[in-house]
Parts: C-alpha cells; structure tokens; sequence
C-alpha cells in the first residue's frame, strides 16, 4: 500500500511540476497556484512562461532574418 501511495505522489508530483512549468503559477491548476507568482504591484511584469518568452524571441528573430533576407533575393 505504501508504494502505491509513493508512485501516486510522484506522478501527482510531476503533473503538477509540468502544469506550472508550461501555463506558470497565474494560470496553472484553473489559477489555484496564482498566489505563489508574487504581488501584482509589482509593476509591468512579463507573466509569460520561459518556453514562451523564448518561443516568441525565436519567432522574432526568424522575421527578423526573413525581412533581411527578402530584399537580397528580389521576392
């Protein structure tokens, strides 16, 4: 009974972790969690993920390099 318990924690564990890591504490678990992202007064704060904030950076530089690239080529 005891590893059932164990394994379940774990995994219980792990959604959680993920949950948080993917949506971040505002949105995670329908928002249950918004209370460990810190005071709102903080100001203009970027409530974005990390995967997200580097998912947009990434497209950004790809536009960037495309309408670089776009007047070389004559498109």
């Amino acid at each position: 009974m005891g590893k059932i318990f164990g394994i379940l924690l774990m995994v219980v564990g792990i959604w959680v972790g993920l949950e948080i890591y993917q949506k971040g504490t505002q949105e995670a678990l329908g928002g249950h969690l918004a209370f460990l992202g810190g005071s709102d007064d903080l100001g203009n704060i970027d409530r974005r993920t990390m995967p997200q904030r580097a998912g947009d950076a990434a497209r950004k530089a790809h536009q960037l390099a495309d309408e670089r690239r776009s007047p070389l080529l004559g498109d």
